[in-house]
């Protein structure tokens, strides 16, 4: 999972110009372009991804429209627009490892919509608040909204606001959200002051504290790598689901990422991505899944045991469907997917249906269950055959 670090604010706190500077700063810090991807309606031109930056290129001539010439309808029309480049450039970030987001829409959503249409948002913002990535990390850029009217100037009126009460009632919602906000997880909010710093200052500030984030993981993921022996306790009397989960467990795949460490195909930063990965309760979730099929393909007979390993394989992907989606686990709920299912249904492929789970959670981690696999499930296939003997 990659790290999502929202920077928000009102209008007239500068975000766009904080988000392409901080961007900026970080790939000097740490030159790390190949891991950090910035997300912004004003920075799209920055994106890695060429649909984002295509579509990009369209949503923010609508937006410039829209604030030139006053109108509120193409202002938000644009906005609405962009959220489709703005997902592509988050799905490259996603793979990438860091995104630094200007806006949020799981907060924007929250603050504008309610502004907007009480009506609207009674229906939209519980979809909203499920579908939409909750942010690792917020920085929030306060602002009196004195300064935001200095700086917004006369573009108020193209905007969600017509007057200087619209103004104050939006500065307003967002010190009482983002107060919210930080009471929930302190470690992870920062609030800049941005009415007496420079750009400069509010930049440095916003860089140094991702930059301290990032510096802990790859520290953690160093030390936690080097603490990894390459002892396997012995497990002949183990049955053949044990021996699976011993294989597939979190302590044996660290071990494999060690290997990668030392053998240079991991760097610090991707290897502390795929390290917090395996870490999450979620990640050992899908593991557990994983095994459980895998298990069943390798225990059910040749050719005829597909008949019994697919059906099985595809009710235990919608019936946990079911089960997560009553007890409203969002997480694991969308891990059994109807994909997942299908997928799972299929002979011989089937067993493998979780791979694409991983993958979503980190491709690296999935290059890394992969290979794994095919280096121990062949070995416990051949393990069974000869036991039959």
């Amino acid at each position: 999972m990659a790290i999502y670090i929202a920077i928000e604010g009102a209008d007239g706190s500068g975000k766009s110009t904080v988000a392409k500077s901080t961007y900026q700063l970080l790939l000097e810090h740490s030159n790390q372009r190949d891991h950090i991807e910035i997300v912004s309606h004003n920075a799209f031109d920055l994106s890695s991804s060429y649909l984002a930056r295509t579509i990009g290129n369209k949503t923010s001539s609508v937006i410039r429209y829209g604030e030139q010439n006053g109108s509120r309808i193409a202002t938000g029309m644009g906005y609405l627009l962009s959220l489709v480049p703005y997902l592509l450039a988050k799905r490259k970030g996603r793979r990438k490892g860091v995104i630094v987001s200007d806006r949020s829409p799981w907060i924007t959503g929250q603050v504008y919509m309610p502004k907007m249409s009480r009506a609207a948002s009674n229906i939209m913002l519980p979809i909203l608040k499920t579908f939409m990535d909750k942010p690792d990390y917020v920085i929030y850029l306060k602002v009196d909204s004195e300064v935001a009217q200095e700086r917004v100037g006369g573009k108020g009126s193209g905007q969600l606001y017509s007057s200087r009460k619209d103004l104050d009632d939006l500065v307003a919602r967002y010190d009482a959200f983002m107060g919210g906000l930080s009471t929930i997880n302190s470690s992870r909010f920062l609030s800049i002051n941005t009415n007496s710093k420079t750009l400069d200052e509010v930049c440095e500030e916003s860089a140094a504290f991702i930059d301290k984030e990032l510096s802990a993981r790859v520290a953690h993921f160093t030390q936690e790598i080097g603490s990894i022996s390459d002892y396997v306790p012995g497990t002949e009397r183990a049955s053949l689901t044990q021996k699976m989960k011993g294989a597939f467990s979190v302590e044996s795949l660290k071990m494999r990422l060690a290997q990668w460490y030392r053998e240079g195909r991991i760097d610090e930063f991707d290897g502390a991505e795929v390290l917090n990965s395996l870490n999450k309760n979620t990640t050992q979730y899908i593991l557990g899944n994983f095994t459980f099929f895998a298990v069943v393909g390798i225990s059910t007979p040749s050719g005829i045991g597909s008949l019994i390993s697919c059906p099985v394989r595809f009710f235990w992907t919608i019936g946990n469907r079911a089960y997560w989606t009553i007890k409203h686990d969002r997480d694991r709920a969308k891990i059994h997917g109807l994909d997942i299912a299908l997928i799972s249904a299929i002979p011989g492929i089937g067993s493998g249906a979780h791979l694409i789970s991983l993958y979503r959670e980190n491709p690296k981690l999935y290059e890394l269950v992969k290979e794994h696999s095919l280096e121990y499930i062949p070995f416990f296939g051949l393990l069974k055959r000869k036991d039959k003997k």
